[in-house]
């Protein structure tokens, strides 16, 4: 399923500007499985934590402020610093697996015409994430990685990273 997944975001992003945007930890895992996909594209990567982004060997990357939707000044910061780096960059494709910093560049990518594709961790095995919630209404596209938690219409599903 992980090459349909793939197949599925090239169709999405083509050969464009993107801008791949996680969080630390599982959901910058999630994103570099998928970086293959944006092969033929110009991509910069987005995340929180820039000493995994050197392990990683990634060489254009723009950092944000870590954010919780549950604390909104926090949010707040992280989209305003997201707007600054969609601002500067202007990316015609915005490809995100979470969390709240993710969703902040989702915001600021509609704003200036980006189109958005969400992309729920695959920790969120039980019910779509918080973050995925609001992005689902959002995004252009909102797919999760669990087939049962498809509906087919705003969530969608078309494998998993791994």
């Amino acid at each position: 399923m992980r090459n349909y997944l793939q197949s599925r975001i090239r169709v999405e992003i083509s050969p464009k500007n993107v801008l791949a945007v996680a969080s630390s930890g599982s959901y910058w895992d999630d994103l570099l499985l998928l970086a293959p996909v944006f092969g033929q594209s110009s991509t910069c990567y987005v995340t929180t934590l820039d000493n995994r982004v050197m392990i990683d060997g990634i060489s254009e990357v723009q950092l944000l402020p870590n954010a919780r939707l549950s604390r909104p000044l926090s949010f707040l910061r992280c989209f305003f610093a997201a707007l600054g780096i969609v601002s500067k960059l202007r990316p015609d494709v915005i490809v995100s697996t979470g969390a709240a910093p993710g969703l902040a560049c989702i915001l600021a990518g509609r704003l200036f015409g980006a189109r958005t594709l969400w992309i729920d961790s695959l920790i969120h095995s039980e019910r779509l994430s918080v973050c995925g919630s609001v992005a689902k209404h959002i995004a252009h596209g909102c797919w999760t990685q669990w087939e049962h938690l498809s509906d087919g219409k705003q969530l969608k599903y078309f494998g998993s990273t791994i």
